[in-house]
């Protein structure tokens, strides 16, 4: 333990040390008197008063340390009290004062809405798991939505068609809470991302549209604004894709059908250089009649001969039998000739020409069809996948101020000035310790 003070002065331990010890006086008649000799009276009486000069003094000194000590004590008190209220209580009651009554009063409107598709899709959570393709497309739409109105050509919007720099940037409102006169558009954004917020909930697929404004009507009137232009901005992009996407099926179904004109253009070319409208069914046509002639004449070649095997040969039925067989003889004759005079190898070239053309041709039909098919496909799903905003709620309008929250703001004002002058002497003292050291 330390025997010095605060100012560097001695304690009682370190006074009553520091005393000089008494020197031996000499004797009258003789050398001074050796150590550890017996004192003489006077002496003894002129210890005792020295001893309880040193305590005076040192009582003196410990009561004039008391004193220090308490002095200090009330200026860091006076030195702290002065910290804290120009540091925290001024502050906090003019923070207090300017809300209650400067402040210009501020009106939130609310409103939420959520994305749905004609099949029934959207919101979120197992909604999503369950709705497929068309809760997805709903739910990217509706994240979309909450994206574009915080976006910067939101505020574009809101700014050249609806006066949001007039309205907020008005000269009654109180200079504190009103957008600046003459300010740059990253401002004027920073200002609007204060005063409008959307909140997504991934659990039910809603957005909640919060719109601060000067008065109540045009909080509403901005918060119909942005939804209005919500919804415009989601039918211009599906009508986007429901364009691209009918296009793309329509020039397949262009693409297939001129496809199918050259097929039938070829066909048609073939039967010119033929002279025949269908030389493949011509040809089959005159094999069928010569086949069928060979068979009737069979089948009276038999008859007959089981005829000649009952009568005789000049039997009137074996006459008549004998006849027609001749008869289908002569026909069978002229299809062979009129066959030649065809000329096999030309019928031959035909075929070969023609049923290539003809296979092409219902080729090119069946993509046609099935492309046409796609073509309606695509527009029944675009007509089931069509997505719409739907209003939940709002906007609002409101009844009362909500902001500015007087006690709120006022408590935020006081902790944190209190926070920053608590750190502040924190370091001022850490600071005074090691300038001590």
């Amino acid at each position: 333990m330390s025997d010095t003070l605060p100012g560097g002065t001695p304690g009682p331990a370190a006074a009553a040390s520091a005393e000089p010890t008494p020197a031996q006086p000499a004797t009258p008649n003789g050398p001074a008197r050796p150590p550890g000799a017996p004192a003489t009276p006077g002496e003894a009486q002129r210890l005792h008063q020295q001893a309880i000069a040193a305590l005076d003094r040192a009582e003196r000194v410990s009561v004039s340390s008391a004193a220090t000590i308490k002095q200090l004590r009330k200026k860091r008190l006076r030195s702290i009290a002065l910290r804290v209220g120009l540091g925290t209580l001024l502050p906090t009651l003019v923070t207090a004062i300017y809300l209650a009554f400067f402040a210009s009063p501020q009106f939130e409107s609310t409103a939420t809405f959520t994305i749905e598709s004609r099949e029934g899709g959207g919101g979120g959570g197992f909604e999503l798991l369950a709705g497929g393709a068309s809760a997805s497309a709903a739910l990217r739409d509706t994240i979309l939505s909450r994206e574009q109105i915080a976006s910067r050509d939101m505020a574009d919007f809101l700014i050249e068609r609806h006066g949001f720099v007039q309205h907020y940037a008005d000269g009654r409102r109180d200079r504190y809470f009103r957008l600046t006169r003459g300010a740059s558009r990253e401002d004027a954004f920073d200002y609007y991302l204060d005063r409008v917020d959307a909140e997504f909930d991934w659990q039910t697929g809603v957005v909640k549209v919060h719109v601060r404004a000067f008065s109540r009507r045009d909080a509403v009137r901005f918060t119909e604004a942005i939804l209005a232009e919500s919804e415009r901005r989601m039918n211009e992009r599906m009508e986007r894709a429901r364009q691209d996407t009918l296009a793309v099926a329509e020039r397949e179904v262009r693409r297939a059908e001129e496809r199918l004109e050259e097929a039938r253009a070829a066909v048609a070319v073939v039967r010119a250089d033929g002279g025949e409208i269908d030389p493949r069914r011509s040809a089959e046509a005159t094999i069928g009649v010569r086949s069928q002639v060979e068979l009737q004449l069979a089948a009276a070649q038999a008859e007959m001969v089981a005829l000649l095997q009952n009568m005789q040969p000049d039997a009137p039925q074996v006459v008549a039998a004998r006849q027609r067989v001749s008869g289908l003889i002569s026909a069978v004759s002229r299809e062979n000739r009129r066959m030649v005079a065809a000329n096999r190898d030309d019928l031959a070239e035909q075929l070969d020409t023609y049923e290539p053309a003809m296979l092409r041709k219902e080729m090119m039909q069946e993509a046609f069809t099935a492309s046409v098919a796609s073509l309606e496909r695509a527009r029944q799903s675009l007509i089931q996948q069509h997505r719409y905003l739907v209003r939940i709620s709002g906007p609002t309008l409101p009844s009362e101020s909500t902001f500015p929250d007087v006690v709120l703001g006022t408590l935020t004002v006081f902790l944190t000035t209190l926070g920053m002058v608590i750190i502040a002497s924190l370091m001022l003292a850490s600071i005074r310790e090691h300038a001590n050291v």
